[in-house]
């Protein structure tokens, strides 16, 4: 004799109610996650002292707040170590991100700040 078990239908909804609860949660904990360390960078730039290491690593981030206030940051100080990158930022879709780029670059008297 064969012995097959059978899932009943209101098993079946509670384990698919389960997985897609748990992958929701796990979803939103790599979110929250993401909008910390955005956050994070974002006040370190406008309300701290970041270095020029840290500045430069957050040239590469496609946030576009971020790339602004660091873009800024790096006119303010008149630090040419942003240089190559924001030169490739002149191509950004965004023009207020081309613009603070070029901003940056004539500050620190780099000649391709000008179009």
């Amino acid at each position: 004799m064969s012995t097959k078990h059978k899932m009943r239908p209101a098993a079946i909804v509670a384990i698919t109610v389960a997985c897609a609860l748990a992958l929701t949660l796990g979803v939103c904990g790599i979110w929250a996650h993401y909008l910390a360390k955005r956050n994070e960078a974002i006040q370190l730039v406008t309300e701290g002292n970041p270095s020029d290491e840290q500045l430069l690593g957050f040239l590469q981030s496609s946030d576009r707040i971020l790339l602004l206030n660091t873009l800024t940051l790096l006119e303010h100080r008149k630090t040419p170590a942003g240089r190559e990158r924001a030169a490739k930022l002149l191509a950004h879709p965004d023009l207020y991100v081309w613009y603070c780029a070029s901003l940056y670059l004539g500050a620190v008297g780099d000649q391709r700040s000008v179009p």
